[in-house]
């Protein structure tokens, strides 16, 4: 198949030792990872004292926004656009809510009172349908 395509094949080849195949290998690993490890271009990275500037200021102010962030390090002359402290300014934690106990302690006086309150008018119901059921009975009427 290659004689039909290229006539002079054969003048292409070439014998190697097997070191020398081994040291080629080595050498396209070498340019490979060379190539692969190289400093890209494009945005450049934010210096590591500004970003530790951007997450102090979030930590300590924090009811402010990257917007507000970002102001605040425009009137130095720092020059981070606002995505850029929206991703360093990290993840903001919620309160933590309360547990049950917490919202038992806060609320048991409210309980108590919807409780002993409902048992009243349970008690109160009972005693007017007993004595109408004891009415009844002996033949009076009830309330």
């Amino acid at each position: 198949m290659m004689a039909r395509v290229w006539a002079e094949w054969q003048t292409a080849l070439v014998l190697v030792k097997p070191e020398t195949v081994i040291a080629w290998r080595r050498q396209g690993f070498r340019l490979r990872w060379t190539w692969k490890s190289r400093r890209r271009l494009g945005r450049p990275t934010v210096p590591a004292d500004i970003r530790i500037l951007i997450r102090s200021m979030a930590e300590t102010n924090p009811r402010w926004g990257a917007p507000r962030i970002h102001v605040e390090l425009l009137t130095p002359g720092i020059d981070a656009c606002q995505v850029t402290v929206a991703k360093y300014m990290g993840r903001r934690r919620p309160q933590p809510s309360q547990t049950s106990r917490t919202f038992l302690r806060n609320h048991v006086g409210q309980i108590v009172e919807r409780f002993v309150g409902s048992a009243r008018v349970f008690r109160s119901c009972d005693r007017v349908q007993r004595s109408g059921r004891d009415a009844f009975v002996h033949g009076q009427t009830a309330l």
